[in-house]
Formats: C-alpha cells, sequence, structure tokens
C-alpha cells in the first residue's frame, strides 16, 4: 500500500514551491533587464542590416553544421594546387 502525506510534510512542500516562485519573479526581472539593450538595438537598426546580420548568422551557423565542408573539397584545393592557381604555402609562411 502506498503511504499518504502527512499535513506537515505537504506544508512544507509547499512552502519550497512558494520559495522557488518567488525566486522566479526576481530571475524574470533580470531576464527583462538583460533583454533591454536588444530591443533598443532591434528598434534603432535599420530592417535591412537586420536582415543582412541574419543572413550572415545563418551562414555561419549552417557553416559550423556542416563542418565547413561546403566551402571545401580535398581534391578542388589539390586541384588548384596542380594547376597553379594557388600560392604555394611557404609564401604564407614567410
Amino acid at each position: 500500500m502506498e503511504r499518504m502525506e502527512t499535513r506537515e510534510y505537504l506544508l512544507a512542500e509547499l512552502h519550497k514551491v512558494k520559495k522557488w516562485e518567488e525566486e522566479q519573479k526576481d530571475l524574470w526581472f533580470w531576464e527583462k533587464l538583460g533583454r533591454l539593450p536588444f530591443m533598443l538595438l532591434d528598434k534603432l537598426t535599420p530592417k535591412f542590416i537586420q536582415e543582412k546580420v541574419g543572413q550572415a548568422v545563418d551562414e555561419v551557423g549552417g557553416y559550423v553544421q556542416s563542418g565547413g565542408k561546403y566551402l571545401i573539397t580535398e581534391s578542388g584545393i589539390l586541384r588548384r594546387f596542380a594547376e597553379g592557381k594557388m600560392p604555394a604555402a611557404r609564401t604564407y609562411l614567410q
């Protein structure tokens, strides 16, 4: 059989819940305060700049997700070196 909770146990748990709710109220205020500069920046920045920044973030996200594989391929790099279209590595080391 299951054990019934006592009145004292339930009151103690209720106290824990109320304490947690109070902590969450403070957290919500600080989260809102932390978002304020970004909301202000969002209002002041022209729409086309927001779109370009969003596009750049999407590109970087795609690059990170794919591991950068769609930008370079080993065979393509080797072919360019063979064709002489890329400078030698020692140029960058000097």
